[in-house]
C-alpha cells in the first residue's frame, strides 16, 4: 500500500514553525529588528533672569548685531538608538525637519556629532515665531548623538515636523535618560559669550 505523503503536511508544517520561532528570536537578538529608532529632544537655557529682558535698562543680548529678547541657549539633540545605521535615503522628502515651537532664530552657534562627523543642517532664521532646524540626508550611525546649539528668543521647544522611512521617532521630555548629558554641558553665562560670540550690554 503506497502511503500518502500529503496526510503528513500539517505535521511537515506544524515543525517547521516551531523550528521558526527560536530562528527567529535568535535572529532578532543577534541582529536587531528591521526598523530604526530615534530619539529627539531639547533643552532650553535663558541667558538672562527672568523679566530682566522687559525693562530696556538692564542687561541686553546681542547676537550677530540684533538684540534678542527673551533670549535662550537652545541645544537641539538627535540620537540613533536603533538597531543599525539610519542612511540618506530614508530622509523622507530630502530633510528632516524640526522645529522649535514659540521662538524665532538668530542662528546657530555650535554643531556637534559624537562621532566627529558633523550633520549637514540648514536654517530658517530672523522670522518672527519661525525656528526651523532642516537636517539634510547624512549618514547617522548606530549609537552616534547630533546636537545644535542656537540662540533663540523664547523658550524653544523641539517639535518634528518630518518623518525618517522606516523608523520610529520618539520625542523625549528634557527629564529623559540621555538629555541629562546636555545639562552637564551648562556654563556660566560670560564663558557662553566668550565661546559664542555674542555680547552682553549694560
Amino acid at each position: 500500500m503506497q502511503h500518502d505523503y500529503r496526510m503528513d503536511l500539517p505535521i511537515i508544517l506544524s515543525a517547521l514553525a516551531l523550528v521558526g520561532i527560536p530562528v527567529t528570536i535568535f535572529a532578532s537578538r543577534r541582529w536587531g529588528t528591521r526598523r530604526g529608532k530615534v530619539v529627539v529632544g531639547s533643552i532650553s537655557t535663558p541667558l538672562l533672569a527672568s523679566g530682566a529682558h522687559r525693562n530696556s535698562d538692564d542687561l541686553k543680548v546681542v547676537f550677530r548685531g540684533n538684540e534678542v529678547q527673551d533670549p535662550h541657549l537652545v541645544r537641539l539633540l538627535l540620537r540613533n538608538v536603533g538597531p543599525h545605521d539610519i542612511t540618506p535615503e530614508q530622509f523622507d522628502g530630502g530633510e528632516f525637519l524640526v522645529e522649535l515651537t514659540g521662538s524665532t532664530l538668530y542662528g546657530l552657534v555650535r554643531i556637534l556629532s559624537s562621532d566627529g562627523v558633523e550633520p549637514d543642517i540648514s536654517t530658517h532664521e530672523g522670522t518672527n515665531q519661525i525656528a526651523d532646524v532642516s537636517f539634510h540626508p547624512t549618514l547617522l550611525p548606530k549609537g552616534v548623538t547630533w546636537v545644535v546649539e542656537a540662540i533663540v528668543s523664547g523658550a524653544g521647544k523641539s517639535k518634528v515636523r518630518s518623518r525618517l522611512i522606516n523608523t520610529d521617532i520618539s520625542e523625549a521630555e528634557t527629564s529623559s535618560l540621555g538629555l541629562g548629558l546636555l545639562r552637564a554641558m551648562a556654563t556660566p553665562l560670560e564663558v557662553l559669550a566668550a565661546f559664542f560670540g555674542f555680547v552682553l550690554r549694560r
